[in-house]
């Protein structure tokens, strides 16, 4: 199975998402990460601890959008017994899988295979108010 690795990046400082006007972006061993442009020029160069880094999970939405980690979804999981579900979750990596966690519950965790469809309505940087206030960081 083959997988696109991508990630994107949240300038904390000037709470700005790098992804979409960059076409790559490079991680450097020194703690530095650059956006390149189309051309493949640097389009800027910043240090790692003002930026959170988050994966591409390899899925996509029902409307075909890139799942990243941090990613808030309205999600249709499969609860077993017949019974279904919608739920708000952030999407995390844990335990060396993405899951989706239930922003209300935050012990209620979902893998890939457990959710019937989902949407992304935001992620925790741009819409923190999806989470809740105790969630707001």
């Amino acid at each position: 199975m083959k997988r696109e690795i991508k990630f994107r990046a949240w300038n904390i400082e000037k709470k700005q998402m790098y992804s979409s006007g960059c076409v790559d972006l490079l991680i450097h061993f020194n703690g530095q990460l650059q956006g390149l442009n189309e051309s493949g020029y640097v389009q800027g160069t910043y240090n790692m601890p003002k930026m959170e880094i988050m994966q591409f999970t390899g899925l996509l939405d029902k409307n075909g959008k890139e799942i990243f980690e941090n990613d808030v979804v309205k999600a249709n999981v499969d609860r077993g017994s017949y019974f279904n579900a919608e739920l708000v979750c952030q999407v995390e990596y844990l335990d060396g899988a993405f899951q989706f966690l239930n922003i209300h519950d935050s012990t209620e965790g979902y893998f890939w295979m457990d959710v019937l469809s989902c949407k992304i309505i935001g992620d925790i940087y741009t819409t923190p108010e999806l989470l809740g206030a105790a969630h707001e960081r």
